[in-house]
């Protein structure tokens, strides 16, 4: 039998964090932690999906999401956070953010997602965590604002060449080539 996929819930209101862990804990093994060093402490091989509040006790999110990647380099990372996006987040090594409030069917949603993308290679993993940035900024941000930061446009650059080389690298792909990797999907989800 295939183990459940492991999330770590970091979240400093403990009835909020409690409230997640109720929504997931019927598909995944849950781990919750109410401070940046239970994270840490929490935090090894076997978490797969990490939800990180931005406003930590002790150890703010952004600096334990560092942490949190150098422990666990595979780590699939969404900060869920009341915090609005802002240009800052183009430099933060997360692959979804969630605006609270959030509901039960976004947060398995996230999940999901994050659980799916393990699997892709990490060029595809930074296409879409780049996306996911993108998309967070022009959710919250006026025109006005995309348009003066140079940041935003660094962005927009980067997700564009990202993509022009999955574009070139699918373009080289054969017919088996497809094969292959379809079954080695397939595989990996049977395990």
């Amino acid at each position: 039998m295939t183990e459940r996929p492991t999330v770590l819930v970091v979240e400093d209101e403990r009835d909020l964090a409690a409230l997640y862990e109720s929504w997931l804990s019927a598909d995944y093994a849950v781990r919750v932690a109410n401070t940046g060093a239970e994270a840490l402490d929490a935090m090894d091989a076997t978490v797969d999906v990490a939800l990180v509040d931005r406003r930590l006790p002790e150890m703010d999110g952004d600096e334990l999401l560092a942490a949190l990647q150098d422990t666990n380099p595979g780590l699939r990372v969404a900060l869920v956070s009341g915090i609005e996006p802002d240009f800052d987040i183009i430099g933060l090594g997360f692959d979804a953010y969630v605006v609270k409030p959030v509901s039960r069917t976004e947060l398995h949603d996230v999940v999901r997602r994050l659980l799916t993308r393990a699997v892709y290679s990490d060029e595809i993993r930074e296409f879409f965590a780049l996306a996911s940035k993108r998309a967070a900024l022009e959710a919250e941000k006026s025109e006005a604002e995309l348009e003066e930061s140079d940041a935003y446009h660094d962005l927009v650059n980067r997700i564009q060449a990202r993509r022009a080389e999955l574009d070139d690298l699918l373009s080289r792909l054969t017919t088996d080539d497809f094969v292959a990797v379809f079954r080695e999907l397939s595989d990996e989800v049977r395990e």
